[in-house]
């Protein structure tokens, strides 16, 4: 078992000044300043350094220390360019024992760590923690800048003051798998697309025994197949089909490895990539199979007879597509039937909707019409009224007038009575 291997699991709040676990911190906790505050020889103070922080809520680097540190970490090519053009020590550590290369890292500068290695900047270098700029962009989730170390040659292998390899510190996924790739690759000891190109026929044997990834991509989307293919690599590309590479891999422009063994005219080649199942018929990304490809006769016979061969299986495969089509079909049939029903059902359920909507609608028209009927009878009872009204005053009037004549006449004999 590995140093890296064995390390405790990590607490849940790592000291102060070191790289917190990226798989038990939720919010990605790191310390504070992490290389990139350390830039500028700044002082360090612990509560500056404090565990369990944001990763984006780190300080940037403070003026008037080292500018290739600043530069570094604002990914200020031009400056970084000037300085090392002026003499100046591109292993300059500030006072947290942090590089250029290992701010540039931890920030995703990918141009900035690739011109720091171009210039000789040191790619082992760690810091007071021994983290490396691997173990730094592994952390913060810079792909571009692992995958750049580690075709530099960075060190998967490398531990912190805590015994911890990058890729226990990788945040990503992606970066996982490239430095899981990158470990597997060196335990074999052998690039096995390298190993084709050379025709390192030792070499490939101890990927293959090792259960190395034969079909894994390189340049244009090329397996190692392809390349054996198009290289005609015969005792290669056997080694490859018996290992179990896929015969019918394509590259970034649709090519299998049987287009690039017609288009170089090698029938021995040809002949295995069909035996182990690679398909005449398929088309590259121009819509061309791989007897279009081939210039000679006899290759182009050979896989219009393997094309020959295959069309009973293509038969059987296109009934079988087509029965599956057909039982889609029929199940789409049966719920749009289901549909359509729920939907007629629906449609008598709106129109007897519809129905009572009206019978309300006159219901509520002859009430309104009864209403207006009320509302007359009620004015003529109240013209009734003010016209009783009306004679009932006229009435009080006249008897009024009645009663007030015959006072006065009353009056009138008294008076007349007393002059007698």
């Amino acid at each position: 078992m590995s140093m890296a291997d064995a390390a405790p699991m990590l607490s849940a709040t790592p000291r102060s000044g070191q790289l917190g676990s990226a798989f038990q911190d939720g919010d990605g906790g790191f310390d504070t300043t992490g290389a990139g505050a350390r830039a500028a020889g700044g002082s360090g103070s612990s509560s500056s350094r404090k565990p369990g922080s944001s990763r984006t809520g780190r300080s940037k680097p403070r003026p008037g220390g080292v500018h290739a540190h600043v530069a570094a970490y604002e990914g200020d090519l031009g400056k970084l360019r000037r300085y090392s053009e002026a003499g100046g020590d591109l292993e300059k550590r500030d006072s947290y024992r942090a590089t250029p290369l290992l701010l540039a890292a931890e920030k995703g500068h990918e141009a900035c760590v690739a011109y720091l290695l171009d210039a000789g900047a040191d790619i082992t270098a760690t810091d007071e923690h021994d983290y490396t700029a691997l173990h730094l962009a592994a952390y913060y989730g810079r792909v571009g800048v692992v995958a750049l170390l580690l075709s530099r040659g960075a060190n998967t292998s490398a531990v912190d003051d805590r015994g911890r390899i990058p890729k226990r510190l990788a945040s990503r996924k992606e970066i996982s798998n490239l430095l899981a790739a990158k470990e597997t690759e060196s335990k074999l000891g052998v690039d096995v697309i390298e190993a084709v190109e050379r025709n390192d026929v030792a070499g490939l044997k101890s990927f293959i025994s090792g259960k190395g990834d034969l079909n894994q991509k390189g340049k244009n989307d090329m397996t190692p197949l392809h390349v054996a293919s198009f290289n005609g690599r015969t005792d290669i590309v056997r080694m490859l089909l018996d290992g179990g590479a896929d015969p019918n891999s394509v590259d970034e422009d649709r090519d299998t490895p049987l287009h690039y063994a017609c288009s170089s005219g090698n029938v021995d080649i040809i002949t295995m990539l069909l035996a182990k199942g690679a398909d005449p018929t398929a088309a590259d990304g121009l819509g061309r199979t791989p007897a279009e490809r081939s210039t000679g006769t006899s290759v182009q016979q050979l896989l219009e007879a393997e094309s020959y061969k295959s069309i009973p299986k293509n038969i059987a495969q296109i009934r079988k597509q087509t029965e599956a089509l057909q039982l889609r079909v029929d199940t789409n049939e049966s719920i749009f039937v289901q549909k359509a029903i729920a939907i007629k059902g629906l449609r008598i359920a709106i129109e007897d909707k519809d129905s009572e909507i009206r019978a309300l609608k006159r219901k509520v028209l002859q009430q309104d019409a009864e209403l207006k009927a009320l509302k007359t009878k009620m004015t003529a009872i109240e013209e009734i009224m003010n016209q009783a009204a009306e004679a009932s005053q006229g009435g009080k009037r006249a008897v009024e007038q009645v009663l007030k004549g015959l006072i006065d006449k009353n009056t009138s004999r008294e008076g007349t009575c007393r002059v007698s």
